[in-house]
């Protein structure tokens, strides 16, 4: 996939402008997490993770992490709703974070961007 449109809305902070870099756009479509380039929206990363829609997102102060959290799942018994932390850097998963079920509603980072908190 080269390119894709389809940011619902559907769920509120879900699309960041990148503190940093300024040219870059973070949001969600479905459980993917998009990285795009507002100048060329041909230059998109897909970050995979989730199972579910992605609920919320949070971008750290200084743009390093990022953090995405999801409806609860239907393909297990429980609805656990994880949390992935992400390195901006190298678009790989930092942690998994769980214990939160049905969803997650709000991510946010302290303002130093050295803790992360989540409400389900």
């Amino acid at each position: 996939m080269e390119h894709s449109i389809g940011y619902t809305g559907r769920y509120r902070n879900t699309i960041h402008y990148h503190p940093t870099d300024k040219d870059t756009l973070i949001y969600n479509i479905g459980g993917l997490l998009v990285i795009e380039d507002l100048h060329d929206k041909h230059k998109q990363e897909f970050l995979r993770g989730h199972d579910m829609e992605i609920s919320c997102v949070a971008v750290s102060p200084n743009g390093k992490f990022l953090a995405t959290g999801q409806r609860g799942t239907t393909f297990q018994r429980t609805p656990e709703a994880p949390v992935i932390m992400w390195n901006y850097e190298t678009r790989k998963p930092l942690a998994v974070l769980k214990g939160m079920m049905d969803c997650v509603n709000i991510l946010e980072f302290s303002p130093d961007g050295r803790y992360l908190a989540g409400i389900g």
